[in-house]
């Protein structure tokens, strides 16, 4: 980053309010977000119903 450009991080993350709204908006909906797709990939609710299948078999 260069010096013409690192006042402008400061002053965005720099402030108490941005810093709260990063955390808690931005930060959960990355959480969130990547936990969806972790899911997704995983195929969970088909590994469920396998299991139940083959458990009442």
């Amino acid at each position: 980053m260069g010096k013409a450009r690192s006042w402008m991080f400061w002053a965005y993350f720099g402030c108490g309010a941005n810093m709260l709204y990063v955390m808690y908006l931005w930060i959960l909906m990355i959480i969130n977000l990547l936990i969806t797709v972790l899911l997704a990939k995983l195929k969970v609710e088909q590994a469920n119903a396998k299991l139940l299948e083959e458990k009442v078999l």
